[in-house]
């Protein structure tokens, strides 16, 4: 009796890693859209800029890390254990190329958009810059960092070492895209709807605070 009552767990287990292991990317998309879902009923508060460095807001941080890597580790552990856990975190955090051109990536835009800005309205804004320059410590890496980290590698941990991955396994890299597409597209519907939802006022969330000053 008692070795029949520890047996039925364990077959419940199996079957799961097996459904998991025959189906891997419906359980992440079911995954990643009920989280993403629930997280459209999160206090007000997370969703408004303001809270992080750069207006980037937990909600969006939130999304990403639970709504897109978290499952991705999760199905990843199922299918192919510790292997294939560390082979998934390989991949996302791989330097492929030379860590100067991930330093000309992140530094061209800005200085870019600077001097395109002195071209167009003179010395002010480099004197601004100037009275201002703890902002680039304060504000713009913090941003950059949570924008990295947080929001685009958790992003693409899922959509591109997971599903894109898996997609081009089975159907090539041009279909694999047209399918991820897709699906990263519907990935972005709960977060719109939490981005434009009207308050009880009939007013647009989003665009109130967009053009509120501060």
């Amino acid at each position: 009796m008692r070795g029949r009552a520890e047996q039925a767990p364990r077959t419940d287990e199996s079957s799961l890693r097996s459904w998991v292991a025959r189906y891997p990317i419906v359980t992440f998309l079911v995954l990643v859209y009920v989280t993403t879902t629930a997280l459209v009923f999160v206090p007000r508060a997370l969703t408004e800029p303001g809270l992080l460095p750069g207006g980037a807001t937990p909600h969006a941080v939130l999304e990403n890390v639970l709504g897109s890597a978290v499952p991705a580790f999760t199905v990843t552990a199922l299918v192919g254990g510790k292997a294939g856990v560390r082979d998934l975190a390989r991949r996302s955090f791989r330097w492929r190329v030379p860590l100067r051109w991930y330093a000309v990536s992140l530094l061209a835009p800005p200085l870019i958009f600077l001097i395109c800005v002195t071209a167009l309205y003179g010395l002010t804004p480099l004197r601004t810059l100037g009275q201002n320059w703890s902002l680039i410590f304060t504000l713009f890496l913090p941003a950059l960092a949570i924008m990295i980290l947080l929001n685009n590698v958790a992003e693409e941990i899922g959509w591109t070492g997971f599903v894109f991955a898996r997609f081009q396994d089975r159907h090539g890299p041009l279909r694999a895209a047209l399918l991820t597409t897709v699906f990263f597209w519907l990935f972005h519907v709960p977060s719109f709807y939490v981005e434009t939802r009207m308050d009880g006022h009939g007013r647009c969330v989003g665009l109130t605070a967009a053009a509120s000053p501060g």
